[in-house]
């Protein structure tokens, strides 16, 4: 999950470098040239908006994706989020690893049993990552 998350902000920061880069350039004079820019200033753009909804359904990973929809700018919220030793990837390593260890039952979304928990700190676990 770290990983993942190192490599969507890698992505999201080349993205907005490429986007920066490309709006810096001069536009050509020749029609030809002109069409190749705005092409590659819309595929710049388009990946941009691809790299910040990715970055923001996976900073607001308990949030249905179906209602991330926005491609604006991550806000400081969103960003402080994708740090994966903060809230909510802490009990999300948690979760994830108990569903890796769990197989088919817990990626179903069937609650399995936490051995060493009280039942009152699975259900608190569960509330809290929601």
């Amino acid at each position: 999950m770290a990983d993942t998350c190192r490599d969507t902000v890698v992505l999201l920061e080349k993205n907005l470098t490429r986007m920066m880069r490309l709006k810096k350039r001069p536009v050509p004079e020749n029609d030809d040239e002109k069409k190749k820019h705005t092409r590659t200033l819309q595929d710049a753009e388009r990946s941009l908006a691809q790299a910040r909804l990715s970055a923001r359904r996976l900073a607001l990973r308990h949030v249905e994706k179906s209602q991330i929809v926005t491609t604006d700018a991550l806000s400081e919220n969103e960003s402080d989020l994708l740090q994966p030793e903060g809230p909510p990837f802490h009990l999300c390593a948690f979760c994830h690893a108990w569903h890796c260890l769990n197989g088919y039952a817990a990626a179903q979304g069937v609650m399995v049993w936490l051995p060493d928990l009280h039942p009152a700190s699975v259900v608190a676990l569960n509330a809290r990552a929601l």
